[in-house]
């Protein structure tokens, strides 16, 4: 089969063409132009889209990944050439199925190609299953190792076998597991089922025996619970006539308690005829409330000494004087005392005309000295007999002014103390605070008689507002004439009031239950004085809990019966046995020979197996194994494949292989590489190669070796390598 051309509308592709030739095209695209879609296209064109896939651990399903980013509908075509006829394949999308719509047709002649359908289109035309096809002839990038599929399985043994493509030995092996589990699979399975019923055969002779036993212990207990559910009906009977009994007498007494209620509360309505009213009662102990509180208020202050008039202000210094006069007074004696307290004369200070007199004197006789001029000396006497002369009036006139000075502070300090103050400048104050406190005493005096006037009216009125109330409280009491008897007969009112209400409420209870008991209890019937109760009988309670339990054993016991019954109805009859038993261990042997006979097959299917893998094995050793030995280089010569596709290397003169993980990751990937190669050689000898960016991560040898090795299988199949790198 050879592509021709695509035509996409499929993710990022908007009806973009895609030609392509015979041998190896290479398209060398930039990342995110389409590589990976224009692969997936291919893919969904020959096989369709799987619907039924949701998303999973962030993987997004095709239908989803590959919508048109147009937001077109996903749809193309392909053209390809396959057995000698051009072909062109169709693709549409319905709401519920993207691409599920195929129409194929010859471009020649247009007629429609009715042996392909969308279910088997891509398997005809590519030659395999989409499987087989992307574990074989599909590369994707970074995904080049081969699993195990059954299917790859299937068509790697057609190659040697040359039989039926339906033949696969897991398939067949897994159908004779099912016959064996049939037969017998741990206890479940034919074999198992018909032991059981042998066994259960064998036993029931002996179980029929039992049950016949058990049969008549049940029929005993039965009759045994039955006279005792009888007994326990009885019981109950009495216990109902008890009831009524008793409810008889709850009705009497509850109808004697609401006649005795009744009469208490028209007692107490005759008492309280006379008596105030509710209301009147509240607004009367309501005004003794406050005539009690005035009066407790008056106590106490009756125990308080009177309001009394307030002290005159004590100022002996301006004893008989007006606060004016008194005023006068402070300034006169202030101006006085600082005039009685000018500072006192200097001491010496008229002694200066002696000191000059005497200097003169000294001087005078200190130039008579040195002039030797006796007028001098007594001009110089002279000087000194008036200097002593000036010096005693001196000292006699200051000890006068001393004298004077003593006496002046005397009489400041007199007045000083008469105003009780230091410095004359406080003598004002004294004033101003006899101005003060007189002004005081004055609304003192004034608040005072006010006071006493107002409590002489408060007194007054009270007693007119408790004359007033003991007045209407004597049309009930006469006698009352005080406000502690008045106290007294309101109580007692609210008493007989509240006792009134209580019996009232009592009756109403008492009528209320009355009436609940009647309709509770119903008509009764009338005694039954022919049958006498027992003197004691057991409770209720216990009475219905035994008769439960009776009922349950009884139900028990009839339905334990009933199982018996039937399972000897179910039991096959005594004569019948021997034959039944005989059929069952006929079947049980050819069943055990047809276990033997699957353990047996499956020994030698997997031996079959074994050879046919022995025989195919090399071919596909041998082809990967070459192409290994030149995408290497000739490093690696030998493959060696087992059952579930493990892979061992050799190299050229040694003996022992190597796994896998003894190769580098570039060495793995030629590994792979070769071995996808040998595989769709093998199988898919016709189907076209698609590798998409399957030499991502090869070196630049590497990919030499590998494009070399790509174009020489080219010449006898068509490979199409998507690739973003420039080929070598």
């Amino acid at each position: 089969m050879k592509l021709k051309r695509m035509t996409a509308c499929f993710g990022r592709l908007d009806h973009e063409t895609l030609e392509l030739e015979d041998g190896l095209n290479i398209l060398r695209l930039p990342n995110e132009s389409g590589k990976t879609t224009w692969s997936e296209f291919l893919l969904a064109m020959l096989y369709g889209i799987d619907t039924r896939k949701r998303e999973k651990a962030g993987q997004l399903p095709a239908k989803v990944k590959y919508a048109p980013w147009s937001g077109r509908s996903m749809e193309g075509s392909l053209e390809l050439v396959h057995q000698g006829r051009t072909l062109v394949l169709e693709r549409t999308s319905t709401p519920k199925s993207p691409m599920g719509l195929l129409k194929i047709y010859d471009k020649q002649s247009g007629s429609p190609v009715s042996e392909l359908n969308t279910a088997n289109c891509g398997e005809a035309l590519i030659g395999a299953p989409r499987s087989v096809y992307e574990r074989s002839g599909f590369l994707r990038q970074q995904e080049l190792a081969v699993s195990q599929d059954g299917a790859l399985e299937q068509r790697l043994g057609n190659l040697v076998t040359a039989g039926s493509e339906d033949y696969s030995c897991s398939a067949v092996m897994k159908q004779l597991t099912a016959l064996e589990n049939r037969c017998r699979h741990n206890k479940t399975g034919l074999l198992p089922e018909k032991e059981a019923e042998l066994a259960a055969l064998r036993s029931q002779t002996k179980t029929r025996d039992e049950a016949e036993a058990v049969c008549k212990e049940l029929e005993q207990s039965i009759c045994a619970l039955e006279a005792q559910e009888q007994t326990l009906l009885q019981t109950l009977d009495q216990l109902d006539a008890a009831e009524r009994e008793q409810t008889r007498r709850e009705l009497e007494d509850a109808e004697q308690a609401l006649s005795k209620a009744r009469e208490d509360r028209l007692e107490w309505d005759r008492v309280c005829a006379g008596l105030p009213g509710p209301d009147a009662l509240f607004s009367l102990e309501r005004e003794l409330s406050r005539l009690q509180q005035a009066a407790q208020t008056a106590a106490m202050e009756s125990t308080l000494a009177p309001p009394e008039l307030p002290q005159s202000p004590e100022f002996p210094v301006f004893a008989g004087l007006t606060p004016a006069q008194a005023k006068e007074q402070a300034r006169a004696d202030r101006a006085l005392t600082e005039d009685l307290l000018d500072p006192p004369l200097a001491p010496g200070k008229h002694l200066w005309l002696s000191g000059i007199l005497l200097a003169l004197a000294v001087l005078l006789t200190v130039g008579g000295e040195v002039l030797s001029l006796l007028w001098l000396f007594a001009g110089a006497a002279a000087l000194a007999a008036a200097a002593a002369g000036w010096w005693c009036f001196a000292v006699l006139r200051e000890k006068r002014e001393l004298r004077r000075e003593a006496e002046d502070l005397e009489r400041a300090t007199a007045i000083l103390t008469r105003y009780d103050v230091s410095v004359p400048e406080e003598i004002p104050s004294v004033a101003e605070a006899f101005d003060r406190e007189t002004r005081d005493y004055l609304r003192l005096q004034a608040e005072t008689q006010k006071q006493i006037l107002a409590a002489q009216q408060t007194a007054q009125a009270l007693q007119l507002q408790r004359r007033a109330f003991l007045t209407r409280i004597q049309g009930w009491v006469p006698e009352c004439d005080s406000l502690q008897r008045a106290a007294m007969f309101l109580s007692e009112t609210r008493q007989s009031w509240l006792s009134q209400e209580a019996a009232a409420r009592l009756e109403t209870q008492k009528a209320a239950q009355l009436a609940q008991l009647r309709r509770a209890v119903g008509p009764l019937p009338e005694a039954d004085e022919a049958q006498p109760l027992p003197a004691s009988l057991p409770d209720r309670e216990t009475t219905r809990a035994a008769l439960e339990d009776c009922r349950v054993r009884l139900r028990n016991a009839r339905s334990a019966l009933d199982q018996q019954l039937g399972a000897l109805g179910a039991m096959v009859p005594e004569g019948d046995h021997q034959a039944r038993e005989a059929e069952l261990c006929d079947q049980i042997r050819q069943l055990e020979r047809l276990y033997e006979a699957l353990g047996l097959s499956k020994t030698l299917l997997l031996r079959a197996d074994d050879r046919l893998r022995a025989r195919f094995s090399p071919l596909l050793c041998q082809k990967a194994g070459e192409l290994f030995r030149r995408l290497t280089g000739g490093r690696y010569d030998r493959i060696v494949l087992d059952r579930a596709m493990n892979v061992s290397v050799g190299q050229p003169g040694q003996s022992v292989t190597r796994p896998l993980d003894y190769l580098s990751s570039g060495t793995k990937d030629q590994l792979y590489l070769a071995l996808r190669l040998a595989i769709c050689d093998l199988i898919l000898p016709e189907a076209p190669m698609i590798l998409d960016d399957a030499l991502l991560c090869f070196d630049p040898e590497r990919r030499e070796q590998a494009m070399q090795t790509l174009r020489e299988e080219a010449a006898h199949r068509q490979i199409i390598l998507f690739t973003c790198q420039s080929p070598a």
